[in-house]
């Protein structure tokens, strides 16, 4: 909320359904401001424009400067948004305990229920359980902590929506599997399931002609440009959103019939109306959402950031709200009840009517 109140971005709230173009901007912002931050302390610049101190080209080292970018880029990533194998290993789970007694939840609301009937408690400040680094040597940094996991979530949700405006089906199939680790982390089982569903239907619950339409015919491309694609979910609602404008003019005196003729005439008017608009060049409302220059939100929220050095591990420095924040969210895995969780879903899945049906039908077409 502190970067939120430093911008006067007072339409972000908590709720980012409220206003979703609002939360979209300033999540943008915020990403390109810890990615400046960091690329600052990776190449040891004192500000966005002045010249790399550390990291730089060098023909004895690097091969080419393709391949330099390549090694250069992969280390920034490796240092400021993916966790290393034993930061990821050395992380403990961080249920939630009660102090009073040996009960552990996943969910503070479990836990404050227990409290409320239990103990006559209303309060979890001495749930959280610390992390046993701080616990062992105090030197745990949350701010650190916060703004690495920050910048590897808001990288994949970046990537995502590159993906997605490409039109690359295998590429949001890898990004599900990212996204099944955070929400099995976080015990979001629902999303957890439906990811790996996902993943599952693509890989080896469906048929080859199934799979393969199920990562590339999810889009549309109305205007033919390689970043112009959009879900076909989406593109129904445009065209439900045309059918409503129509039965609107009804006043609510709808029946049966008008319905049905509404709706095969819809999208042959709309297609009508815009030729004629186009043919007498009155210019429609675009209906994209296209955000405003943000070159000076970001450089602001660079330079709040920088002067905190976010992305330089301090000893005991901890956030107001995030006092034991853990070096990586994805620590809270157990891999062998990960292991075992996935494959009791998966077991589910092939039980399910469909895939049965599709797997039968599989097989005699095979045999």
């Amino acid at each position: 909320m502190y970067c939120r109140n430093n911008l006067g971005a007072n339409n972000v709230t908590k709720d980012p359904m409220k206003d979703v173009n609002a939360a979209r901007d300033f999540i943008d912002k915020w990403t390109e401001a810890l990615i400046v931050t960091a690329a600052m302390d990776f190449f040891g610049m004192e500000n966005p424009t002045a010249e790399p101190t550390k990291n730089q080209f060098s023909l004895a080292t690097h091969q080419s400067r393709d391949f330099y970018v390549m090694d250069i880029l992969g280390k920034f990533i490796d240092k400021y948004a993916i966790p290393s194998d034993d930061e990821f290993i050395s992380t403990q789970s961080n249920d939630l305990r009660c102090p009073f007694c040996p009960n552990q939840y996943k969910q503070v609301s479990t836990l404050q229920k227990h409290f409320y009937k239990i103990h006559g408690r209303v309060t979890v400040d001495q749930v959280l359980q610390e992390d046993d680094r701080a616990e062992e040597n105090g030197k745990s940094d949350s701010m650190y902590n916060y703004c690495r996991n920050a910048l590897g979530l808001c990288l994949l949700a970046f990537d995502f929506t590159d993906a997605r405006q490409m039109g690359d089906g295998d590429r949001i199939v890898r990004l599900h599997k990212f996204l099944m680790l955070h929400f099995k982390a976080t015990n979001k089982y629902k999303y957890a399931r439906h990811t790996l569903r996902h993943v599952a239907m693509a890989n080896f619950l469906l048929t080859p002609r199934l799979a393969n339409d199920l990562k590339w015919n999810r889009f549309i491309n109305h205007l033919g440009k390689p970043t112009s694609n959009i879900e076909m979910d989406r593109c129904i609602e445009f065209m439900n959103r045309v059918y409503k404008g129509n039965v609107r003019g009804f006043r609510g005196k709808i029946t049966e019939a008008s319905i049905n003729r509404v709706s095969r005439s819809a999208q042959k008017i709309e297609q009508t109306l815009l030729n004629v608009d186009q043919q007498s060049r009155v210019k429609r409302r675009a209906g994209k959402h296209t955000p405003a220059q943000h070159e000076e939100d970001v450089l602001r929220l660079v330079q709040m950031l920088d002067k905190e050095q976010v992305f330089q591990e301090k000893e005991n420095r901890h956030l107001y709200f995030f006092p034991d924040f853990p070096r990586t969210v994805l620590g809270k895995l157990d891999m062998d009840d990960l292991f075992q969780w996935m494959e009791d879903a998966v077991e589910d899945l092939t039980s399910e009517r469909c895939f049965r049906r599709l797997g039968t039908s599989h097989m005699q077409t095979t045999n």
